[in-house]
């Protein structure tokens, strides 16, 4: 019986939950040790949110920050899709996370 699942479940995002977990990333990475001095940005742009560091390490560590604060905020972290890596300068990397409004949870 549970191998014949004829529905799917769509769950919406409160992208102001979105929103306050990004903000609170901002703040922490403002405030960590390993980002002073260094140049960290984190912003939600309509359904993206922007990231920007010095490096792939500091990127990722932003990222991780992120999901941390919204898995506090009940926002599931399987919407983000990551965007490829650019290089905007020569030390300064930029990552574009994708925010999906539905997600489906196959049951």
């Amino acid at each position: 019986m549970a191998k014949d699942c004829s529905f799917d479940v769509v769950s919406e995002v409160d992208m102001q939950e979105v929103d306050n977990a990004v903000n609170q990333a901002k703040k922490e990475i403002g405030t960590r040790y390993d980002f002073r001095g260094s140049k960290a940005e984190i912003s939600l742009e309509g359904d993206t949110i922007k990231i920007i560091g010095d490096d792939e390490y500091k990127l990722n560590a932003i990222i991780d920050v992120l999901k941390g604060k919204m898995v506090k905020r009940n926002v599931a972290i399987k919407i983000l899709t990551m965007a490829k890596l650019n290089q905007l300068l020569v030390l300064q990397f930029a990552k574009s996370l994708l925010l999906k409004r539905h997600y489906k949870r196959k049951c």
